[in-house]
């Protein structure tokens, strides 16, 4: 980032917001659990107290409550979007999307299979999130960050009946291990590759082309903006470069610090080159991991696996959008995939000789994708 220059990541916020589908969520009783102190929020949250953001899905509309509109966004499942607005942690970092995740089943269809019960986060996979996403940000990575853990004290059933909890696990809506919170999380912006590679039939192609186009725009002036480079300066060509070698840095640092992410697909890497849900996180050495570690880890190789897949699907999107030409030229698929090894491996800081074993092992593993990228 520039110095010199103020950082804040406004992007086209705007016209995002002009196009954002809502559903209405309703205040359920709820108490805060944990608040980072860490962050100027521009809301009160108080530990062990309630607040007006405990909020949740009912499948039945509630004519005379107030509602709370949250975006929509296809496919992201129990998580939606609260609003954006520009936040700063104590560090200096600036995030503009508030994400509400935990809050009920809000996508249209299940993508995955989900290993918990559809809609709710439980207590135990927030906290670690919340723990997970700190460290990484101490190494250096860029990641989301939790502002708040809200436990739910009650969820709505299908009726649109506010129950307790114990009420909702007898009932078999929740499992009896479930421990439901809300989580709010900080991003720069909330869109993820997946959300340039999916379709909508709720829309026409060229309508959701349109919107594809509209969030890589956004996510190239935030980058653009945090480097400190006037929108002329930062093409959609430079925009890729930086997301390959930037992905590439961020999966180095986890492994150089001896973390897999385990998830690192399409789904958890947003446009603006952050990590995101660390609840599979898994760290497994203290130490600095040598060449023999690190071979002998199939989750670390899984990782790369993972990463290349999700940006083989970047690249495809902007390959075979030709709205993205108003952008710019965009590079191939090959030279992403070149970029994206090199800062890997720079990142990853092994003497030649362990980096040479390292890359001629991951060869025999991994297809990395030059070429064709139908």
């Amino acid at each position: 980032m520039n110095p010199e220059k103020q950082f804040y990541p406004l992007g086209v916020g705007g016209e995002l917001e002009k196009q954002k589908e809502t559903l209405s969520l309703y205040q359920v009783n709820n108490k805060v659990e944990y608040v980072n102190t860490h962050i100027q929020a521009p809301f009160e949250l108080s530990e062990g107290t309630q607040t007006d953001l405990g909020i949740f899905l009912s499948p039945v509309p509630k004519q005379s409550e107030p509602t709370y509109g949250i975006e929509k966004q296809k496919y992201h499942g129990r998580a939606g979007l609260l609003g954006r607005v520009i936040i700063q942690d104590d560090e200096g970092r600036k995030y503009r999307d508030i994400d509400a995740k935990g809050v009920g089943y809000l996508s249209q269809k299940h993508i995955f299979e989900f290993s918990g019960t559809p809609g709710i986060l439980n207590y135990e996979a927030a906290t670690k999130e919340k723990d997970v996403s700190e460290a990484m940000l101490k190494l250096g990575l860029r990641a989301s960050r939790v502002l708040s853990i809200i436990r739910l004290k009650e969820i709505f059933d299908k009726e649109g009946k506010r129950i307790s909890i114990e009420e909702a696990k007898q009932k078999g809506l929740i499992r009896g291990t479930d421990e439901p919170v809300m989580e709010i999380r900080l991003m720069g912006t909330n869109a993820r590759i997946q959300d340039i590679t999916i379709s909508n039939e709720d829309t026409t192609y060229t309508e959701t082309q349109q919107k594809n186009v509209l969030r890589i725009e956004d996510a190239i002036i935030i980058v653009g903006q945090e480097l400190g480079k006037k929108p002329e300066e930062f093409s959609l060509k430079d925009y890729e470069i930086w997301f390959a070698q930037n992905l590439g840095q961020q999966v180095a640092l986890m492994h150089h610090n001896g973390w897999v992410h385990i998830c690192l697909t399409d789904q958890n890497i947003t446009l603006d080159g952050r990590i995101v849900d660390f609840a599979t996180a898994e760290h497994y050495s203290e130490q600095k991991p040598n060449v023999e570690e690190l071979l002998s880890k199939a989750n670390w190789s899984g990782d790369i696996l993972k990463a290349v897949h999700s940006l083989r699907k970047f690249c495809r999107q902007i390959y075979k959008n030709t709205l993205f030409t108003k952008l710019g030229d965009g590079i191939g698929l090959e030279r992403l995939i070149e970029e994206f090894k090199k800062s890997y491996f720079d990142n990853l800081k092994l003497s030649e000789e362990n980096r040479l074993r390292t890359e001629q092992s991951l060869e025999r593993e991994i297809a990395w994708g030059s070429g064709k990228i139908w």
